[in-house]
């Protein structure tokens, strides 16, 4: 869960949001996709540090409609969920 009450998850490339308070609300609109495979994700306050196989990924916003991706240009795999 996220400080704006948007549980957050991750399936192959894809990063799912819910809707605000809403746990059990998965919209297909509010996907998103990596350019690598996701090993880990990590709430921190309105933000998702999300770690890859390959580029880092942050995703960053209030909304589940409006959530923004930023990505590292420099290749940081991460090796483990830990």
């Amino acid at each position: 869960m996220m400080s704006n009450g948007n549980a957050a998850g991750f399936k192959g490339n894809q990063v799912m949001f819910s809707e605000a308070y809403l746990p059990y609300a998965w919209k297909d609109s509010n996907k998103q996709t990596s350019q690598d495979e996701i090993v880990a994700i990590a709430a921190v306050g309105t933000t998702l540090v999300v770690g890859t196989k390959g580029i880092p990924y942050i995703f960053s916003g209030i909304l589940p409609s409006n959530i923004t991706s930023t990505h590292s240009l420099i290749a940081l795999s991460c090796v483990s969920r830990q």
